[in-house]
């Protein structure tokens, strides 16, 4: 609102909920009212329940806040930028009227949530007034998905996205399929051309979105709900990215499988870890991403070692397993072993620990003898004990991948003087396991 117009246009904005005078073309409706409150306002429009509340009201803080619980809507989350004099003491008393908590503080951006409803994601109403959001998918022969990801994305309920694909020079019939879905954009590159980090990162750059949602091209959404709970965790201007739940292809092998199990069942371990993450099926705030996007000198565990930086300053990194997508790979010990080393040799370069946490006795022997353990109690509960011979040559060949693309890591990165080009610096934290 603007204090020093006779009259104030009040936006109602599918990008930013609610904002001030005179914003762009992705304004949906205007009400003019003689009054600076926001009970007035939010009379006139004839909202019930508001479900996020965003307020930049230059200094008039101390005007609208304390009347705030003469609003007549129910408001379940509250965002201000607050000026002196009025500081956070005042708005924890103000939103205390109203049953908000505040929960985080970043500079002069305070965010309040419903006190029976405190550290849970935001519920989006539905409908027109959802915001914009860019689904960002990479893809490379992947047409046999395609065939189902396209349409379950079509079937979601939450309407209101822009598609943008990069391919990396499919000749399966992708093509066809992606243009068929008609997006927004669609990017070809040759496959030498491909890099993750550099590829998420144009699509972020193309989004018109403030969220960026990464699907992969053979991550299959199981339901009309797959997209909404990722864009309701992003709500939190703290929440720097969000991942949902994958499950297994029904083909998928034993040792694969058992991986999913760790990292997404209903006991997952991945929760006590030091850190995890997953791009598949994801979602990433575009202002957070903005101040140093992902880092395109790691082939591998670029999403993990963003999710680190954001967690090093503080930002959320949420799980969502309401959202659930279908996607796994049978990777031959070829392809596992240059995974495990692409991603080993990544982890070096943040790796918060020493040079000798990785070694033989413990990276080699110990982790390969736990894995073997591991994998058959998975495969005897699952009746499939037939797979854990091909389980135990996956592992070994995982285990000496790994420590050999850390060594490699190490001396790249750490011994050669260029981890200062890998930004940002080391990140401080408990070791995971090794």
């Amino acid at each position: 609102m603007d204090k020093a117009a006779s009259k104030t246009s009040f936006f109602c904005s599918e990008r930013e909920y609610g904002h001030s005078l005179l914003k762009s073309d992705d304004c949906v409706s205007e009400i003019r009212v003689e009054t600076l409150t926001l009970a007035a306002i939010l009379r006139m429009a004839e909202f019930p329940r508001v479900d996020l509340l965003k307020m930049d009201i230059e200094g008039a803080e101390k005007i609208v806040m304390p009347a705030i619980d003469s609003c007549g809507a129910a408001i379940r989350h509250l965002i201000a930028e607050l000026h002196p004099p009025y500081d956070l003491d005042n708005f924890a008393d103000d939103c205390r009227k109203i049953n908000l908590e505040v929960e985080n503080f970043n500079g002069d951006m305070a965010f309040a949530a419903c006190a029976n409803n405190a550290g849970s994601n935001v519920k989006l109403a539905g409908g027109k007034n959802d915001p914009l959001v860019s689904i960002i998918m990479r893809s490379f022969n992947e047409a046999r998905a395609l065939r189902e990801t396209l349409p379950t994305l079509a079937a979601q309920e939450y309407k209101n996205w822009e598609l943008i694909v990069i391919d990396s020079g499919s000749t399966d019939g992708s093509v066809e399929l992606i243009r068929s879905a008609q997006p927004r954009h669609f990017i070809q590159i040759s496959p030498h051309e491909y890099n993750p980090a550099r590829v998420m990162n144009h699509g972020m750059q193309l989004a018109r979105s403030d969220f960026g949602i990464f699907l992969n091209a053979d991550a299959t959404p199981q339901n009309n709900n797959w997209l909404r709970p990722l864009v309701e965790a992003l709500i939190d201007p703290q929440a720097a990215a969000v991942f949902g739940k994958q499950i297994p292809r029904p083909d998928c092998h034993a040792v694969f499988a058992h991986d999913y199990e760790r990292c997404f069942g209903a006991n997952r371990k991945s929760a006590g870890w030091e850190h995890f993450f997953s791009m598949a099926s994801s979602g990433i705030r575009k202002d957070i991403w903005s101040k140093r996007g992902f880092n395109e000198r790691l082939q591998y565990s670029e999403d993990d070692e963003y999710t680190r930086w954001c967690r090093a300053q503080n930002y959320k990194i949420i799980y969502a397993p309401e959202s659930v997508a279908m996607h796994s790979h049978n990777y031959t010990p070829e392809q596992a072993c240059k995974r495990s080393f692409g991603e080993a040799r990544a982890l070096a370069a943040v790796w918060p620990g020493a040079r000798t946490d990785f070694n033989f006795a413990r990276t080699l022997l110990l982790g390969w003898l736990n894995d073997a353990r591991r994998d058959f109690f998975f495969c005897a509960r699952k009746n499939r004990l037939g797979e854990w011979p091909h389980a135990l040559q996956i592992r070994w060949r995982q285990r000496r991948a790994r420590l050999a693309g850390f060594a490699d890591g190490w001396k790249n990165y750490r011994e050669n003087g260029t981890v200062k080009h890998v930004n940002p610096p080391l990140c401080a934290g408990q070791n995971p396991a090794v």
